[in-house]
């Protein structure tokens, strides 16, 4: 007696993995909801200090350099 192995139907790997409309509708939400949120925040935060926040950094650390007051360069980091 002799057992054959009958396999199922085979099945694209591609069609299992397809994203969908909603897939693309919600990545398309999301981006939009994080730039506009992102967008008021800066723009109240720069309404707010006039000044770059990176500013505040490379400020004081371009002084010492200019100053040629290397070690202090590392306290800024």
């Amino acid at each position: 007696m002799t057992y054959r192995f009958i396999s199922p139907e085979p099945r694209s790997e591609t069609a299992a993995m397809k994203p969908t409309r909603k897939y693309y509708l919600f990545l398309l939400l999301a981006l939009a909801f994080y730039f506009t949120t992102s967008k008021l925040i800066f723009d109240k935060v720069h309404d707010t200090t006039q000044i770059v926040i990176d500013e505040l950094f490379h400020i004081p650390q371009g002084i010492a350099y200019c100053q040629r007051m290397f070690r202090m360069l590392y306290e800024y980091t």
